[in-house]
């Protein structure tokens, strides 16, 4: 089930993630690779498309949105060798640092409170 939200507000929070990891994250020196742009990508369709959607669609969308990225071979999601699994979309994000996605359990020191 979708949230009430129009399909311009997806697509205006689906450029607005773009535009951050590419304009705003400027302090980062970056490598715009063609793995960074992907890994954008899969970032933000999860966080703009995803995250409108209740609980229970969340754990439908999950294996179908991957299932999706990986027949098109965009990208290899991240997998955790100290917990022997492979986290679940909502716990992935951008990393400035390896210009790909990571799993928010092994970035707690590349996040820093100012």
């Amino acid at each position: 089930t979708i949230l009430p939200v129009s399909s311009v507000r997806m697509i205006r929070s689906f450029c607005d993630i773009m535009h951050y990891h590419f304009f705003l994250g400027k302090d980062v020196a970056m490598r715009r690779t063609i793995g960074f742009v992907r890994a954008n990508f899969v970032f933000a369709c999860v966080w703009s498309f995803g995250a409108f959607l209740d609980e229970e669609s969340k754990d439908k969308f999950d294996p179908w949105f991957r299932s999706r990225i990986e027949k098109a071979k965009l990208l290899r999601f991240p997998f955790v060798e100290s917990e022997d699994h492979t986290p679940d979309l909502w716990e992935i994000h951008v990393s400035f640092h390896t210009m790909s996605l990571r799993c928010f359990s092994e970035t707690d020191a590349e996040f820093q409170a100012d």
